[in-house]
């Protein structure tokens, strides 16, 4: 929502959640005039220019179908889908019906990342020869959280660690030897 603000290109008109009491909390305290607590009602009832999908990654897929399934361009979350299957048939499915769908990986954004590629295509960044990534991030510990509840589609592979699984290849478009 602060992004959105931030861009002064758009405006953020509904928000849902599979709690009605959630999206009231959540649109009173963002300013945001309408909520709903049912994502299919808000699909139906607003008109608006896209959908972005911010639940957990085990929704994600059964989400971007239903906002496909009314005719709403998606930008979802990261990780976007869980396995190939899901993003298989929902790409099938926006290629068909001829909408927009992409990850939200807003780190490919940053005005530091797009510096860096473009440094390193210029050659004012020597030649890469060794990539380490390593990730610290503090996790709360709650065994049903999306970090490590993976009926959630959590984990630190789908959640936290994409950023390396995107940032790297996007930075250093090279074939590449992994070693583990």
């Amino acid at each position: 929502v602060d992004a959105v603000r931030q861009t002064g290109q758009g405006e953020v008109v509904a928000v849902a959640s599979r709690s009605g009491a959630r999206a009231r909390d959540f649109a009173a305290a963002n300013g945001i005039p309408q909520s709903y607590g049912d994502y299919a009602e808000m699909l139906e009832k607003v008109a608006c220019d896209c959908a972005y999908v911010a639940t957990v990654p085990s929704s994600h897929a059964q989400l971007c179908r239903l906002c496909l399934d009314h005719s709403r361009p998606v930008l979802c979350e990261k990780t976007m889908f869980r396995n190939y299957a899901e993003a298989s048939e929902i790409f099938a499915l926006a290629q068909a019906k001829g909408l927009f769908i992409m990850e939200a990986m807003w780190s490919k954004f940053l005005p530091a990342i797009r510096t860096a590629r473009r440094w390193l295509e210029e050659g004012r960044i020597g030649p890469p020869r060794f990539v380490d990534v390593a990730i610290g991030f503090a996790a709360p510990t709650d065994p049903e959280g999306r970090y490590f509840n993976r009926e959630l589609g959590g984990g630190v592979a789908l959640d936290i660690t994409v950023y390396a699984y995107q940032l790297v290849p996007f930075l250093l478009p090279y074939d590449w030897q992994v070693e583990a």
